[in-house]
């Protein structure tokens, strides 16, 4: 009898298991009881929900506010898919400290006064086999209904529009900033070095002190490429085409306490352009070109002898 009890027994404990997941860390298990309550209550109650999305814009530390209300049809989507949420079978401390941090495009509950009831993001809820794979939520939604929270309209307009202006942001920021940053780096460097790396095998080339005197002489002058137009970043055939795989990767680096990287120039292909050919920069990508040097220091640059000693390396360990 003890043995049927027993049995029995394991087999509910097994079943309960299955249908209502708990955190993979039990001190966690409060904090998603908290949240799933609140979760319930936004999927119950809410009257409207829209996706709050932030934008990256063209200046470092700033963004903006769009705002797309979800209709009525998705908004019912939503909430039967939010029904269904649960604890998280697998959760780490990094999904804890996100629980409450904003993210770039959420979607908020919101009540009949339009106040939030509560928040939908990749921080708070995933689906059940990324929770068991990566543990970054406190909260999942089994697969299927995750899909269909990821395939609502307007919430996959706003990641679109999110992405292809956060993309622009980013390129135009990096074009107004990364001179600085190399000279600012140039500066502060007290060692320098070309890392050849392949698959097996990794080689350095340190620059002597009056190569290093000579490349901060030359970087000093480095001058802000323009940002391509809107209308040329939204072309697709003026950007560059991805660098194809190398048997050896080639980079410059830039180092503090003789071994602390501060800045890394790619030399498989032209990272740095001349200041006479800017101008074109506007209309396409090019290489890849982040900076500019003015014509007869960026031929001094190419001539030094770095380079032919790292070609020489690179020939050597393709053999």
């Amino acid at each position: 009898m003890n043995k049927i009890l027993t049995l029995a027994a394991t087999a509910f404990l097994l079943t309960n298991c299955q249908q209502q997941p708990q955190p993979g860390n039990p001190q966690f298990a409060q904090f998603a009881q908290d949240d799933l309550a609140l979760l319930q209550l936004g999927a119950r109650t809410a009257s409207a929900a829209e996706v709050y999305s932030r934008i990256e814009t063209q200046v470092s530390g700033e963004e903006s506010i769009k705002r797309y209300p979800l209709s009525q049809p998705e908004l019912q989507l939503l909430k039967t898919a939010l029904s269904k949420a649960m604890p998280a079978p697998h959760s780490t401390q990094e999904a804890l400290q996100a629980r409450w941090k904003s993210a770039g495009a959420e979607i908020r509950l919101m009540t009949v006064d339009g106040s939030t009831i509560c928040a939908v993001s990749d921080n708070t809820i995933c689906s059940y086999s990324d929770s068991l794979t990566h543990g970054k939520t406190l909260l999942c939604l089994p697969d299927a209904e995750m899909a269909i929270l990821n395939s609502l309209p307007t919430l996959r307009q706003a990641r679109a529009y999110k992405e292809a202006e956060d993309s622009y942001a980013l390129h135009c920021r990096l074009r107004a900033e990364k001179a600085g940053e190399i000279r600012k780096a140039a500066e502060r460097a007290n060692a320098a070095r070309v890392c050849l790396q392949t698959e097996d095998d990794t080689e350095y080339i340190y620059l002597s002190d009056l190569e290093l005197a000579q490349l901060k002489r030359i970087f000093a002058n480095l001058e802000s490429l323009p940002a391509m137009t809107r209308e040329a970043w939204n072309t697709p055939t003026t950007h560059c085409m991805p660098l194809p795989p190398q048997r050896v990767y080639i980079n410059l680096e830039l180092l503090i306490l003789k071994q602390v990287v501060i800045c890394t120039i790619p030399m498989n292909y032209r990272y740095l352009a001349a200041s006479s050919e800017a101008d074109v920069f506007r209309h396409h990508e090019g290489e890849g070109q982040v900076a500019a040097l003015p014509d007869d220091q960026l031929a001094v640059f190419a001539s030094m002898p770095f380079w032919a000693k790292a070609r020489e390396e690179q020939l050597d360990m393709c053999d």
